[in-house]
């Protein structure tokens, strides 16, 4: 039996529960061959495990590495995280913010920059809309691949399982749930080498998604705004984040931290 397989097994027994697939591996509950195989021939979408010579590198530096995903699409997409921006906000974001992020998503996907997120509405949509006609639309839902969430977005996310990427961690049948979403947000800062934030409000999962980055020691742009918005932004600007109006500041953000990267394999 297969590594690979008995782990999709497991996550497909458990519904992603990350926690009870942990437990299942510590006490090395035994499977049959048969079930094993069944589960992975009933599949109707792709996944790649922990074990997996395809598992991105960047994974691992998650505080909790996801041990499988399924996907539809294409996974070249996210093998060099360092050619990857991912891009969150508010679902309730403003007609600005939605303008901007859509125009930066757009110019980086032009210039070969694969876009991250979440395909949630607001800002997600905006920046995944903006990059699917480029095909550098990657989405990590907090659902199965089966389930449309937000409704609102299902032409978006038919389109980029066919010309982008769409992945999770949850199987089939798997419907969304509110503890899913902060579980996911490590997977889109592991994902990106620059995290854009187009609009953050307090307490929000933008916010999550800032200190899964910061752990993971991704560099954090953000969108400015007026003082009198009431958002987040300026306050992530004020502690240390980068101020990013246009793509050209993020592409300096990416380059100059590919060049560092590159200089530090070099010297190992």
């Amino acid at each position: 039996m297969r590594a690979n397989q008995l782990l999709i097994h497991i996550a497909t027994k458990t519904k992603g529960d990350a926690k009870a697939m942990l437990d299942i591996i510590r006490e090395k509950r035994p499977f049959s061959l048969e079930e094993v195989e069944e589960t992975n021939k009933s599949l109707k979408s792709k996944a790649f495990t922990i074990v997996d010579p395809c598992y991105p590198k960047s994974f691992h530096e998650c505080h909790f590495p996801p041990i499988c995903m399924f996907y539809k699409g294409n996974l070249d997409l996210i093998r060099d995280y360092r050619k990857c921006c991912t891009i969150v906000g508010s679902r309730m974001a403003s007609e600005y913010a939605i303008k901007r992020v859509g125009e930066i998503a757009e110019e980086l996907a032009k210039r070969g920059i694969t876009i991250v997120s979440g395909l949630a509405k607001g800002i997600d949509g905006a920046a995944l809309r903006a990059a699917a006609p480029y095909g550098k639309a990657v989405a990590v839902l907090g659902n199965g691949l089966d389930y449309h969430y937000p409704s609102e977005n299902r032409d978006l996310q038919d389109r980029i399982a066919k010309e982008g990427l769409l992945m999770t961690e949850y199987p089939e049948g798997v419907a969304p749930k509110a503890d899913h979403f902060p579980c996911r947000n490590r997977i889109l800062a592991a994902l990106g080498s620059v995290v854009f934030i187009g609009e953050a409000h307090a307490h929000s999962g933008t916010i999550v998604t800032v200190a899964h980055a910061l752990d993971l020691n991704r560099d954090v742009a953000v969108l400015p705004f007026r003082a009198t918005d009431g958002t987040m932004n300026n306050h992530l600007i004020a502690d240390g984040a980068t101020l990013a109006e246009t793509a050209d500041d993020i592409m300096d953000m990416m380059n100059f931290g590919y060049q560092k990267a590159k200089d530090e394999d070099e010297e190992k």
